[in-house]
């Protein structure tokens, strides 16, 4: 039998006195409760299992009381309210005891706590300690109990309060802790997400140093609940593991052991879940594209069913790869940032992505970048297509070219030095800029820009003769799909990051088939690959080399800045950049075929583990050409392939690179 609304009342103005000082205007229940936020949108790998989740302004799953463990209710009550159940909504007890004190200190410093009356402040979002806030509490608390049961004001309760974390109610909860449903906490887990609401900064078990108070705290909710009988002792120091925990203890006084690994070993114990999912780059890029297709509210709380590309095992091999870079070379070679893109030739199917490395929201995979010599295969390609071969005697050799009002432009190797004649096979495997150069003079830049265009490139490209050393800042987005039109045998397929979209009930609301275009024929694409296999074999980047046939090309801009891999193999393309947001030089011998190149490996083996080793097709056989006569330069806006996009990526309308960090852009 609820107690009678007198009493409730009479509790309320108790705890508010004195009653003068509140506001007239007191709050109604309307005004504070507000419906809870929709399901968020769930992101499935293609073998359906969860990878992600978008949520808008809380991570808040709504879970009725019944589907919520009975340990978890048991020791939140036992712990917050063990009366819960009998009270009117306030502890005389502890209304007396706060009203003492109160008076005693001239302003509201304690109130009784129950869970009706956390809820209602909950509600309210005003944590100051003043007379009027705690009436407004009272006031609101009075109306919960008059029109909820205790199931609905607990089921609230539940779902409401804030565990830490960015986690709202226990289900967000069991998922940022444990990494498992809410339905299969055991009982030591729900006692612990029970301890963090006493402070969940305090408590926080993912910090080192309050980790063990976080323990302490599990035990003292355990402890509760045997002093109300839902326990017995053995069964509360069985679940918190006291014994085992007091060993650690004495382990580390002994100096037996030291901080770190004595905070890890109590985590474990705790059963709190310290690795991350791999995909949180991949969930923003997606919740970007949805939200700009959908609204962010049907994202965020329309409880839609996204099937994704990424694959989570090659997804925490780039993420793994850009963290081992920067912790082996950032330091000794000055940079701060990694990007990397994994994209699957002929599907279009993203199936990593890395915007950066730290605490950062900026995505450099979308970044423009200047891509230095890893833009020359384009230049060598649109020489192949017009009748050259990689046998073609060239001359490493000081060359100028007019560049207008009496100026020229002389281009300069890495090394300052000139090899003299060579072939164009051997200048693209060592990179040799002075022959890019004089072979896009040869072809024409019109011509080179249709080629990079056909492949996807659809970044501003500058019409002189920079272009071949990668002056023209591009994405790494963009160099991975184009490469991977190089895998293709010529055939670019635009890519994408998602396959379905689901709503609740199952309805499709998009099933995306990425566009494909035969940007050039198979045999001057052969030629290029088969060169490019000979940059890993015997050129910039032999330490790029997995064990399998692998393509690719390195890029190094002026001064360090930027740092590039590119390759691919028949089954995978990736593109890594390092560098700094603020284009701070890094430090001399930062070469793409130095630091990107040992990202790349490290990603391309991973994620190459147990797939069958696959040859690209063959060259033609060719003899040495006469050089082409250079073509009228073609509309670099010319763009084959549309603009429309339905769950593809790459075009600047969808991924817009504002938000780009300060400090000047190429």
């Amino acid at each position: 039998m609820r107690p009678p609304r007198l009493l409730v009342a009479g509790a309320a103005i108790a705890l508010a006195v004195p009653p003068a000082l509140a506001d007239d205007n007191l709050p109604t229940l309307q005004e504070v409760l507000g419906p809870l936020p929709g399901p968020p949108s769930v992101l499935l790998d293609e073998g359906g299992k969860k990878v992600a989740e978008i949520w808008g302004r809380k991570h808040l799953h709504v879970t009725r009381l019944k589907d919520i463990p009975k340990v978890a209710r048991q020791a939140l009550i036992d712990t917050e309210d063990p009366s819960f159940y009998g009270n009117p909504g306030f502890d005389p007890r502890g209304i007396a005891r706060a009203l003492f004190k109160n008076l005693m200190a001239g302003k509201a410093k304690e109130g009784g706590s129950t869970l009706t009356q956390q809820l209602a402040k909950t509600l309210m979002g005003d944590r100051s300690r003043t007379i009027n806030r705690k009436v407004k509490e009272a006031w609101l608390t009075v109306q919960l109990e008059q029109q909820f049961t205790k199931d609905a004001i607990l089921e609230r309760y539940l779902n409401e309060v804030y565990f830490g974390h960015g986690a709202y109610g226990i289900t967000a909860a069991a998922e940022v802790y444990f990494d498992r449903p809410v339905s299969q906490l055991t009982l030591g887990q729900a006692a612990l997400l029970v301890a963090l609401l006493k402070g969940p900064a305090a408590y926080d078990p993912f910090d080192d140093s309050r980790v063990r108070a976080a323990a302490d705290r599990q035990a003292y909710v355990l402890d509760r609940m045997v002093a109300q009988g839902h326990l017995t002792k053995a069964q509360a120091d069985t679940a918190s593991n006291r014994a085992a925990i007091a060993l650690l203890d004495a382990r580390l006084a002994q100096k037996k052991t030291t901080p770190a690994r004595h905070a890890a070993r109590i985590r474990r114990y705790l059963g709190v879940v310290t690795t991350t999912r791999p995909g949180l780059w991949f969930k923003r890029r997606v919740a970007e594209v949805l939200s700009a297709r959908h609204g962010a509210r049907t994202v965020q709380e329309g409880g839609l069913t996204v099937r994704v590309t990424m694959d989570p095992a090659i997804q925490q091999a780039a993420e793994e790869a850009a963290r081992r870079g920067l912790e082996r070379d950032g330091k000794r070679f000055g940079f701060s940032q990694v990007a990397i893109v994994v994209v699957e030739p002929g599907t279009g199917k993203v199936r990593a992505l890395v915007g950066g490395a730290g605490n950062t929201e900026y995505d450099r995979t979308m970044a423009r970048l200047q891509p230095g010599s890893s833009f020359k295969p384009f230049v060598y390609l649109t020489a192949f297509a017009r009748g050259r071969t990689p046998e073609d005697p060239v001359v490493d050799q000081s060359v100028r070219f007019p560049s207008g009002r009496g100026r020229y432009y002389e281009p300069k190797n890495d090394d300052g030095k000139h090899r003299g004649p060579t072939t164009l096979r051997v200048a693209l495997e060592h990179s040799i800029n002075v022959v890019a150069v004089s072979l896009l003079s040869e072809v024409g830049i019109g011509p080179v820009v249709d080629t990079a265009r056909k492949f996807g490139l659809v970044s501003p490209l500058s019409p002189d003769l920079t272009l071949a050393l990668g002056s023209s800042a591009v994405t790494p987005l963009e160099m991975a799909t184009a490469y991977a039109g190089f895998a293709s045998d010529g055939v670019w397929t635009q890519p994408v990051i998602y396959s379905e979209v689901s709503a609740p009930g199952g309805n499709v609301l998009e099933h995306p088939v990425p566009r494909q275009a035969k940007a050039f024929e198979p045999e001057p694409v052969r030629m290029l690959v088969d060169v490019m296999q000979g940059v890993i074999n015997r050129g910039t980047a032999t330490g790029a080399a997995l064990g399998r046939p692998a393509a690719g090309k390195t890029g190094t801009t002026d001064q360090f800045r930027d740092a590039w891999f590119v390759g691919f193999t028949p089954q995978l393309c990736a593109a890594v950049w390092v560098g700094n947001d603020d284009r701070k030089p890094m430090r001399q011998g930062a070469f793409g075929g130095r630091l990107a190149a040992r990202i790349w490996k490290d990603v391309m083996i991973a994620a190459h583990a147990g797939k069958p080793i696959s040859k690209f097709p063959p060259p033609p056989q060719a003899s040495p050409s006469v050089p082409a006569t250079p073509s009228e330069p073609a509309s670099e806006s010319w763009w084959p392939f549309g603009r429309d996009a339905t769950g593809t990526i790459g075009r600047p309308a969808v991924y817009p690179t504002s938000g780009m960090p300060p400090g000047p852009r190429p």
